[in-house]
């Protein structure tokens, strides 16, 4: 586990965050790999710009068990926030992607007397070119079917604005071909 001050960066690699007790012996969820890096003008009040963001070799397991239980449920035993506390909002400040790469990252769901279920992302890749567009294709598996992913959505700096913003979709599952 790595942060850097300068540029504002985190790297983390072989995470694990633990299953319920009543759940199989496996995490809940592993990461092999997780890096990010922001540009340092998020600090002057410019918008929060990830630089890169990058997850790969992750596992997570979703699992429910005869009585409802779900192991993703985490319930908290108190508010973290104190009565009397109020929180104000803040002004938003846009948030910009200039690059995301994710790469073999597994969900497995298990429940009761059912197939266990598998979804999988290869790959997946987003980056935000020079027109303000965000580009995006990747590819992986749904319960045993193939899926590919090309999507484009922008200018980003549009979206909430009221301004035209353009969105494109191709996506394939086995043979059937989806184009929005």
């Amino acid at each position: 586990f790595r942060i850097e001050v300068f540029p504002p960066s985190i790297v983390a690699e072989q995470v694990s965050y633990a299953n319920a007790e009543w759940a199989s012996g496996e995490p809940l969820v592993s990461i092999g790999h997780l890096s990010a890096s922001i540009n340092a003008g998020v600090f002057l009040g410019g918008p929060i710009t990830v630089e890169y963001f990058r997850l790969r070799d992750v596992e997570i397991l979703l699992e429910e068990n005869e009585d409802g239980e779900v192991n993703w449920s985490i319930e908290q035993e108190e508010d973290p926030i104190p009565p009397g506390v109020e929180i104000e909002a803040s002004a938003s400040r846009p948030l910009v992607l200039r690059s995301a790469e994710l790469a073999n990252i597994t969900v497995r769901q298990r429940r009761p007397g059912e197939e266990e279920r598998v979804f999988a992302v290869s790959s997946l890749t987003a980056v935000t070119d020079e027109q303000d567009t965000l580009q995006a294709e990747g590819g992986g598996v749904i319960d045993g079917r193939n899926l590919s992913l090309n999507a484009s959505l922008g200018p980003l700096a549009d979206i909430g604005t009221g301004n035209e913003v353009t969105l494109d979709v191709e996506a394939w599952i086995d043979d059937i071909t989806a184009v929005a």
